[in-house]
């Protein structure tokens, strides 16, 4: 009886698990911080990044503590 009674919450977190790791495999996310020389953050910064494959870009900006963020990004 034990056994029967473990097997359903494993088994339950399994399937919970599965779609998260399926998506974490398909799209990916990108952010950092943009500082000056002197550590001070960037304000308003254009931040790109390119494809190398397709050769296709985005850009975003910086926010008020020089921080950025894509949205999420598929695989090359």
């Amino acid at each position: 009886m034990m056994v029967r009674r473990l097997a359903a919450p494993v088994a339950l977190s399994w399937a919970l698990l599965a779609p998260t790791a399926a998506t974490a495999q398909t799209t990916g996310r990108l952010g950092g911080a943009l500082t000056d020389e002197n550590g001070n953050p960037v304000i308003g910064g254009a931040v790109e990044i390119i494809n190398t494959s397709t050769h296709a870009g985005r850009t975003t900006t910086t926010d008020r503590d020089g921080r950025y963020e894509f949205p999420p990004l598929l695989p090359a």
